[in-house]
């Protein structure tokens, strides 16, 4: 349900058996796969498809390989992207001019599928660090920049107006930014935990609800204040997890939840058993996700571009809440069915009785 796909290959070769063999190989892999039989059909689709990574032949008629290339280099929107040659020329001098030319590697023919599928990965998953590198620097530019814009403007109040009413509104104000910078931190350093090989879980026995309504009491000042009412959940659900990780999870969705969702709108949390698990829902009544991004707001190299918008913080959370999750044997999707709004569902292992 979860799973996204290895990355999109664009591959640019006139030989139409050669198109097709790779073809069946990356889909059967989990790979996307655009083709094109010549350099200027390529072109077009890069600009199109925007794709991870492309396997260029060498020696194709109306535009080679080389001219393509250098194309794809000159255009700044598709610049950045891996571009590996793919060709029955092999000699030194040949690797020597693909690197040349702004090649990011060479792979001769016929390619060996364990080699290629290695080289793939390799480059697409370079090619999305960098793609997330850039959205997150920018986005972390806008998270702190907003919360201490609030706090700078809070204290200027605060010298203008003592008053114990005006100094109550500011506390309340300064809290809020407070705690989304805390939010902030805690993804950064989730981010450094994942890239250092993973997290490491305190587990204990613990009440799901019990930690779900615990962070409930903590955002129904901002749900108030648009005027959202929230819900405790109070059945007995008793699962084995790390309860500060647990925490996290329920504070990013509640926290979603709240964002995106209008004044007066309505955001409902519901649990029961299914099977051997607790299935838990949080469903609200704000812009809502289309349904072809269900999968990709998981993936922390994926942006949303309609609905939640695009480039708004640094798009962390998500994919941090999924690998939590996941690490408890669990899973997180949002329901197809629900189309007014989001609902979000988390499957958890309970204790045996």
């Amino acid at each position: 349900m979860l799973d996204i796909t290895r990355g999109k290959v664009l591959h640019i070769d006139d030989e139409e058996s050669i198109r097709f063999t790779i073809e069946m190989l990356l889909e059967e892999e989990g790979y996307e796969v655009f083709q094109a039989e010549n350099g200027i059909e390529g072109l077009k689709m890069a600009v199109e498809h925007r794709p991870d990574v492309i396997l260029l032949d060498v020696n194709m008629p109306i535009m080679d390989g080389y001219e393509t290339l250098q194309n794809l280099k000159d255009n700044e929107q598709l610049s950045d992207i891996p571009v590996i040659m793919n060709t029955a020329n092999n000699q030194e001098d040949d690797q020597v001019a693909a690197f040349d030319a702004g090649a990011s590697d060479y792979i001769p023919k016929p390619s060996r599928e364990l080699e290629l599928l290695a080289r793939l990965d390799t480059h697409i998953s370079q090619f999305r660090m960098l793609k997330f590198r850039e959205r997150f620097l920018y986005g972390l530019n806008h998270d702190l920049k907003s919360p201490l814009s609030v706090i700078s403007g809070m204290n200027s109040m605060l010298m203008l107006d003592q008053s114990p009413e005006n100094v109550t509104q500011v506390h309340d104000v300064v809290e809020q930014a407070t705690k989304k910078m805390f939010a902030l931190i805690n993804n950064l350093l989730d981010v450094g935990k994942l890239h250092a090989g993973g997290m490491h879980l305190n587990v204990q026995r613990i009440d799901f609800c019990d930690v779900f309504n615990q962070e409930v009491v903590l955002f129904e000042k901002e749900a108030e204040s648009k005027g959202i009412s929230l819900n405790s959940i109070d059945t007995d659900m008793v699962i084995f997890a790390d309860p500060d990780l647990l925490k996290r999870v329920c504070s990013n969705l509640l926290s979603n939840a709240i964002k995106f969702t209008p004044e007066k709108g309505t955001i409902t949390a519901s649990i029961e058993k299914n099977d051997k698990n607790l299935l838990f829902k949080l469903q609200d009544s704000g812009v809502g996700i289309p349904e072809d991004q269900h999968k990709a707001i998981f993936d922390m190299y994926t942006q949303v571009g309609k609905g939640r918008k695009e480039g708004e913080g640094t798009g962390l959370g998500l994919s941090i809440v999924n690998e939590i999750i996941k690490t408890h044997q669990g899973k997180i999707w949002v329901d197809p069915a629900v189309t007014n709004g989001t609902c979000f569902c988390i499957e958890l292992p309970l204790v045996k009785a």
